[in-house]
């Protein structure tokens, strides 16, 4: 009879009522029956509450086979987009030259000079590119393919139309392979097993996939088991152990199935290191002198140009052969091609300047005008661009990026760009506004709630960065400067040592030690907790003699409870709430829309309530031992249920909305490109949305209790000093400081603002609007993203940007110009609209 109640009902439904009965019948019998009642009321309303919101099943998963299609249209929106925004919809490409270099030259029987034959036309548009690539995978019997290139081919831009190529087959019909492209430079080989990283690459690439049924081992092997998809792998060369490709091709290698078609494009230099099975070896070539002779011709023509491309033609043709086999050497890569067309167009160079540049220079002087010339025509595109300080920023960025062997910039990676002791100081300066809403709290919740504060906010912004002693010895003077300067203005001096001592000591150790309490074991996550309690204790009691306290509350076991109970709280939070607490924290994927998760949102809300009540009950167990049980029961109703579970709730719809959508959404994919997180503009909005619902809550939370929980309130009231008084404003502290731990869960503005605003101090090295910075930079095509990563259009733009000594910004200078332009002999440059190259 039993079973099939619990059956009919839920066993959660059934474990809650079960819950409530206990609570409230424990109230009767041990609490008057007033004050019982009140009690009694809340829980029953709370519980209920609970037991009856979203406890529907998860939605239902698809399988491959099922929804091939819609992932087949999110790779379209994906590229279409990146498409869009490399600006290759109104490009013009010189034809693309691909040679066997092995492997389909032994089964054919014959040596092919090209896989695709070059266009009869100079000029190839973007549907050329797209039919030449696909054939590139459907004109080989391997299934495996390795397209090797030197800096500046076009290779990247070959694995966006292979994958568009593929993609239109695939829905007009002819072909039935979905392609899924990914850069392999976010790899990091040393710490990531391969198909970790595949797994989580999918996802956050397609979003969609997170919506489908998969096998135990990940939806990389699923994907893999239905061979209906080719897999593009871009950038083999710049993976994060980039000595070690032999290694990481092996666990390529091993991880694909034979059977499973593969795309793999590289650079040159490791053509030797590449040894797989059964894999031919193709070169993209560069564009021959006579390729771009032609191609410029077209261009000429097309444009109707004024005779600066035509000349740049003749010096290619007849100039003098040091001079020529220079500038050909150089144009036969199409980001310098490109950049002299533009250049020429333009009216910023002209062909006989890049012929003296070529014998000044060679070919590096004149890279380097080419370059020059690309940054000057993009820094005209934008208002803020056109700041004096904006190629400033943008050289501090590819410096940075060089110096740190970064190929990819992503916002919330600038925390690397500070010192990781003053990223660890203001961590550990969190402590003093927690410990101001430790004064303001009733007896019980006072220094055990600051350093589990402190604890939390700790674990939240430093993930992913690791801690050490030396900068532990500057953050934790720094914790202890701001607690005694705020305990001595309401405590006796020797009382306010002793506190400054208790939370530095904690807050040090949890620093040097966070990734035991959040990484490693359950078990070494305890044992660690309980060290860091003892230590403290043991130091506080040293100073407590040295100095004279004498506070019967403060002995070494009331220490290491509160200690203990603080760190615990907050590290079952993170625990439960961090996804990958090894990783630094990325952009959230938080959408602000109710459409159903893949999961119910009761298991989200749960994770949230348990340490948010857990507070409540900590304080309610310190305050049971000093008062007595009625005292810390008042405390356990009153912030555990009444405030810690409306807390906790919010907290939880927070990581509830962080889920991928579920399968059928009307929004799923319908941002393909924000595929891995939210731009820094939504991850702010989201980050400061956390904290003031959360500080709304409590607050709500507080005045409606004061009014109707007047028993457990008056037990508060009495226990605690003459003029204590619990009040709203006593909420919104609460609210804040639990919706800063929040927002440093489940977002990385938190981290971002705290480093962005030291780089500001030292002489604005960052743009106050990094967001939009970063657009115009894009829209600029200095830079292309792929999803929230970003990446110099070419990486010898990156290299140069990195190393150029030029102060002063081309727009600024431009401007000079044309105010000069009146007494100058010289006409300012004439910017003209013509399609691009």
């Amino acid at each position: 009879m039993l079973a099939t109640y619990i059956r009919n009902i839920g066993p959660f439904r059934f474990l809650v009522a079960l819950l409530a009965t206990s609570v409230i019948t424990f109230n009767l019998v041990t609490l008057d029956f007033q004050f019982a009642d009140q009690i009694s009321s809340v829980v029953a309303a709370l519980l209920a509450v609970l037991s009856l919101g979203g406890l529907g099943n998860p939605s239902p998963k698809l399988t491959i086979e099922e929804g091939i299609r819609k992932i087949a249209e999110e790779v379209r929106d994906v590229w279409k987009e990146q498409e869009r925004k490399r600006g290759l919809s109104d490009t013009s490409f010189i034809p693309l030259r691909v040679k066997i270099i092995s492997g389909l030259d032994a089964r054919h029987g014959e040596v092919s000079a090209f896989l695709a034959t070059p266009a009869k036309s100079p000029l190839w548009n973007l549907e050329d590119m797209r039919r030449s690539c696909a054939a590139v995978v459907y004109r080989s019997d391997l299934r495996r393919v390795v397209i090797f290139g030197e800096e500046g081919t076009g290779k990247s831009t070959l694995a966006v139309a292979l994958t568009l190529g593929l993609i239109e087959r695939y829905f007009t019909k002819r072909g039935d392979l979905v392609p899924l492209c990914l850069s392999l430079n976010s790899w990091d080989a040393r710490r990531d097993s391969f198909e970790d990283w595949l797994n989580r690459r999918l996802e956050t690439t397609y979003p969609i996939l997170r919506s489908f049924r998969r096998g135990p081992d990940g939806i990389a092997r699923t994907l893999t088991n239905s061979e209906q998809f080719v897999f593009v792998l871009d950038s083999l060369d710049e993976i994060a152990d980039g000595s070690d490709v032999t290694g990481a091709l092996q666990r390529i290698e091993a991880f694909f199935p034979e059977r499973q078609r593969l795309c793999i494009l590289a650079r040159d230099h490791i053509y030797e290191r590449v040894r797989l099975r059964n894999t031919a070896k193709l070169r993209l070539c560069r564009s021959t002198r006579d390729d771009v002779r032609r191609y410029l011709g077209a261009l000429s023509a097309r444009d109707q140009a004024d005779g600066g491309l035509d000349a740049l033609r003749a010096a290619i043709r007849s100039g003098r052969a040091a001079h020529r086999s220079a500038i050909v050497r150089v144009l036969r890569t199409p980001l310098y091609l490109r950049s002299a067309y533009n250049a020429i167009i333009d009216e910023n160079v002209t062909a006989h300047e890049l012929l003296d540049t070529a014998e000044q220079g060679g070919e590096r002087g004149l890279k380097e005008r080419l370059l020059a010339a690309e940054v000057d025509r993009a820094f005209t595109r934008a208002p803020i661009l056109q700041k004096p300080r904006a190629l400033y920023w943008l050289m501090y960025m590819a410096r940075d990026m060089e110096r740190r062997n970064y190929v990819s910039y992503a916002w919330w990676r600038v925390g690397d760009a500070i010192p990781r002791a003053a990223l660890a100081a203001m961590a550990a300066s969190l402590i003093a506004p927690a410990y101001l809403l430790a004064i303001v709290m009733p007896v019980g919740l006072t220094r055990g709630l600051a350093i589990g504060a402190g604890t939390g906010a700790i674990l939240g912004i430093l993930r992913g960065y690791p801690v050490g002693l030396r900068h532990v010895a500057v953050a934790a003077p720094i914790a202890w400067v701001e607690v005694f300067i705020l305990a001595v203005l309401v405590h006796p001096p020797v009382q306010a040592v002793a506190d400054a001592t208790q939370l530095a000591v904690a807050i040090g150790l949890v620093l040097l030690l966070k990734e035991r309490l959040v990484v490693d074991r359950p078990t070494v996550a305890a044992l660690t907790a309980v060290g860091i309690a003892a230590v403290t204790a043991l130091v506080v009691s040293v100073v407590s003699q040295v100095t004279g306290l004498q506070d019967q509350y403060r002995s070494p076991p009331d220490i290491v409870i509160g200690v203990l109970f603080g760190i615990g709280i907050a590290v079952i939070a993170a625990r439960l709430l961090i996804e990958r607490p090894r990783t630094q924290m990325r952009a959230s994927r938080i959408r602000l829309t109710p459409a159903p998760r893949i999961t119910s949102p009761i298991w989200p809300i749960l994770a949230a309530v348990l340490p948010a009540s857990l507070i409540g009950v900590g304080g309610g167990i310190g305050g049971a031992i000093r008062y007595g049980q009625e005292y810390g029961l008042s405390l356990m109703y009153f912030f555990g249920l009444t405030i810690g579970v409306p807390v906790g709730l919010i907290g939880g719809l927070v990581k509830w909305l962080s889920l991928p959508l579920a399968a059928g959404s009307p929004l799923e994919g319908s941002s393909p490109s924000s595929v891995e997180g939210a731009p820094l503009r939504s991850d702010r909005i989201v980050a400061l949305l956390s904290i003031v619902s959360l500080a709304t809550a409590a607050t709500g939370t507080i005045a409606i209790a004061i009014s109707y929980l007047t028993g457990p309130l008056a037990v508060i009231h009495a226990v605690n000093s003459p003029g204590f008084s619990l009040e709203p404003a006593q909420g919104i502290l609460y609210g804040l400081t639990m919706g800063v731990i929040v927002a440093c869960f489940f977002t990385a503005w938190p981290t971002y603002f705290i480093a962005h605003m030291w780089l500001l101090c030292l002489g604005r090295r960052y743009p106050l609007q990094h967001q939009t910075f970063l657009d115009a930079l894009v829209n600029a095509n200095l830079m292309r993203n792929e999803g929230p990563l970003l990446y110099f259009r070419h990486r010898e733009l990156q290299s140069y940007l990195g190393r150029t000594t030029r102060t002063v910004n081309p727009a600024v200078a431009a401007d000079r110009e044309a105010g000069s332009s009146a007494t100058s002999s010289t006409p300012p440059a004439r910017r003209s609209a013509r399609p691009r190259t």
